[in-house]
């Protein structure tokens, strides 16, 4: 549904996207995930008519919209800080586009109606002063804006990134309810992986303004296609020299010596020492506990191994092994789940 056809887009001498292309499908809610400064936001813009690349198409069901004005791409946006009218009523900012449009004053009034209830606006929150509400509500009313206009593309530029921690994870859970239930396309951009993994079908990991990986949260995770995305992506061990030499040293071992490894902290098994030798299909090295750190749900230790320092996160289970700072232990990985890459290189697959 929506092409960006190798989009560049220059600020000056400084060139935010080099050569930008990519496919989204309709009905997809797609994020543009990155670390500050990576080009997300610039793409959004481009596609919403708010930045003018300096080469190539942005292609809407095949039609070059590139030059059209933003009012004309069919395009909602919801911005980081809501951008909402304080000096109006919730009912006034909802209906703003409507009566830029000089839509029927009963046409308004109904479709604020209807889009108020579908994002679980109150009928007397409608008309409070948007000052009034509370940061999710104010979330709410900047989506109804949007969706009020019956848009074909939404596009969301860090809406949760204001909102504390719990409500951020409630709103993910009621935004992507909402994308379904209108089956709108959506674009959504965020630097917090947690988000991209959760809320989306398909992502594409940016960096220094290149496409480094588009796939599923799942393909993205296990299956990371460069270095950056691995680092960038959850949290990950670099493995020694040492621990990937005596790896390749197992018979019909995928892994490779001389490449850069990482294995990710949960796929590590933490033993007692002296109880690991009969696990199958592992490798284990001895180390010592430094740091045990209990969150409920998982236990996360800082293990030392030889001079390297290794992360180990073991979710919660009844069951479960506890161990103590001191304690003298065993770190087991497997070979199929070491993530190699070679200097300039993706992924070698293991």
């Amino acid at each position: 549904m929506i092409t960006f056809d190798d989009i560049t887009v220059r600020f000056g001498q400084f060139t935010a996207l080099p050569s930008l292309s990519l496919n989204i499908d309709e009905g997809e809610f797609f994020t543009l995930l990155g670390p500050s400064g990576c080009g997300k936001s610039t793409a959004l813009r481009t596609l919403a008519g708010f930045t003018e690349p300096a080469s190539g198409r942005v292609l809407v069901d095949g039609r070059d919209v590139t030059a059209l004005p933003s009012d004309q791409r069919g395009v909602g946006m919801v911005f980081q800080n809501y951008a909402l009218f304080p000096s109006m009523s919730v009912r006034e900012n909802i209906a703003f586009g409507l009566k830029v449009a000089k839509r029927p004053k009963d046409e308004i009034h109904e479709r604020v109606r209807e889009i108020a209830s579908e994002v679980a606006l109150a009928p007397a929150q409608l008309d409070k002063g948007v000052a009034e509400l509370s940061g999710g509500q104010q979330q709410r009313v900047a989506i109804a804006r949007a969706l009020v206009m019956r848009p074909r593309i939404l596009l969301l530029d860090e809406p949760l990134s204001n909102l504390d921690a719990q409500l951020r994870g409630q709103l993910r859970i009621q935004l992507k309810e909402l994308q379904q239930q209108f089956g709108i396309t959506s674009i959504y951009v965020t630097h917090d992986q947690d988000e991209a993994m959760s809320m989306s079908d398909r992502i594409a990991v940016l960096n220094q303004g290149r496409v480094e990986q588009v796939g599923t949260p799942r393909e993205i995770y296990e299956s990371s296609a460069s270095e950056f995305v691995c680092t960038f992506i959850g949290s990950v061990n670099r493995l020694s020299d040492s621990s990937v030499t005596s790896l390749a040293a197992h018979r019909d071992s995928p892994v490779r010596p001389g490449l850069s490894s990482y294995a990710r902290v949960e796929r590590f098994v933490l033993r007692s020492k002296g109880q690991a030798a009969k696990t199958e299909g592992l490798h284990f090295q001895d180390g010592s506990v430094e740091r045990a750190d209990y969150h409920g749900y998982f236990s996360q230790y800082a293990v030392r191994v030889g001079d390297k320092p290794l992360t180990v996160r073991i979710p919660y289970h009844p069951d479960a092994p506890s161990f103590a700072v001191g304690d003298e232990v065993a770190v087991g990985i497997a070979a199929d789940d070491v993530l190699q890459y070679a200097p300039e290189e993706g992924v070698i697959a293991v």
